[in-house]
């Protein structure tokens, strides 16, 4: 696992982009617009420099991002970020749902220190190589290693086994205020390895 830097941004943007398709949570998020999913990754991309940890595989072909929740502050930096998502990316008319979803999240996330895994994805053409189950084993160690456990939510029904085969608890689903099931999952730091 490779520690991505500022010059991977393309790369993993258009790795988790390209992963992240057809997802009906991030379809959610800009509007069923597929031309607004590579902004959105940018964005992510630039918060994960900034409050977390951006990795790839060692064959480049799976990239994540983790967040820190502990390291969000607000700044004018961050609220000018944000605005420019709320107009380039959501859209003016569906910032109130997004924010709904957000607030859903936040509600249901651990209240101890965790890390959020917040997006991890593989090529299309590599899926099912086993090169996105590497590169979330190698996760789960980082986890460990910072001693901290692992938050995660997926709309894609065909992950829960994924999840769950890899030591992740599935505790929660969000089924009211949103178009799609929001399924939550932690990984105790314990149950790591």
């Amino acid at each position: 696992m490779l520690r991505a830097s500022h010059e991977h941004k393309q790369l993993v943007v258009d790795i988790l982009s390209k992963s992240f398709e057809k997802n009906r949570s991030v379809n959610f998020v800009v509007g069923g617009k597929a031309a607004r999913i590579p902004k959105l990754m940018g964005y992510c991309f630039d918060l994960g420099m900034e409050q977390g940890a951006v990795f790839l595989s060692d064959n480049s072909n799976a990239a994540t991002i983790l967040l820190f929740p502990e390291k969000k502050k607000t700044t004018i930096k961050s609220v000018m970020r944000d605005l420019k998502l709320a107009l380039n990316v959501i859209g003016i008319e569906r910032v109130l749902s997004v924010m709904k979803r957000e607030s859903l999240l936040k509600e249901r996330q651990p209240k101890n220190k965790f890390i959020h895994l917040w997006y991890i994805g593989v090529y299309p053409e590599e899926s099912g190589k086993g090169v996105g189950s590497n590169l979330l084993r190698e996760v789960i160690e980082f986890c460990f290693e910072k001693e901290k456990d692992i938050y995660l939510e997926t709309s894609t029904e065909r992950n829960i086994n994924f999840y769950i085969q890899n030591g992740f608890d599935h505790y929660d689903t969000i089924k009211k205020g949103l178009p799609y099931d929001l399924m939550l999952f932690k990984r105790k730091i314990l149950a790591a390895l």
